[in-house]
């Protein structure tokens, strides 16, 4: 059920970007922008939907990081995905001083921790 309703919203949210792209098109070259904009928005949105990880990450500056660079962090992570039975994840690490953890991708295989 929940993976169904954030499919869902995943859904709601590119439609409404899409709607989006459609309004502004329209506003501003009238009807013969649409077919445009309706393009414009559909290449919008398979990148977002393709790249989001990567944005997140880059966004916060984060660097990919091995068990050599923080053994601790690595066996913390390591530990947790064993415990859910997931595969281990890609661990990055942001520069930014305020405490953050979140994870990215689109399943189980793709989860990242920044």
């Amino acid at each position: 059920m929940y993976k169904a309703w954030n499919n869902f919203k995943t859904t709601l949210l590119m439609a409404g970007l899409m709607g989006l792209c459609l309004a502004i098109g329209y506003l501003i070259g009238g009807q013969s922008a649409l077919l445009p904009a309706l393009v414009g928005g559909a290449v919008v949105n398979l990148f977002a939907f393709f790249f989001s990880d990567k944005i997140a990450l880059a966004t916060v500056r984060a660097t990919e990081i091995s068990n050599n660079d923080d053994p601790v962090l690595w066996e913390i992570v390591k530990t947790l995905a064993q415990r859910v039975r997931l595969p281990m994840p890609r661990v990055y690490i942001s520069p930014a001083q305020a405490p953050n953890a979140f994870a990215t991708g689109r399943g189980p295989i793709t989860v990242q921790y920044a």
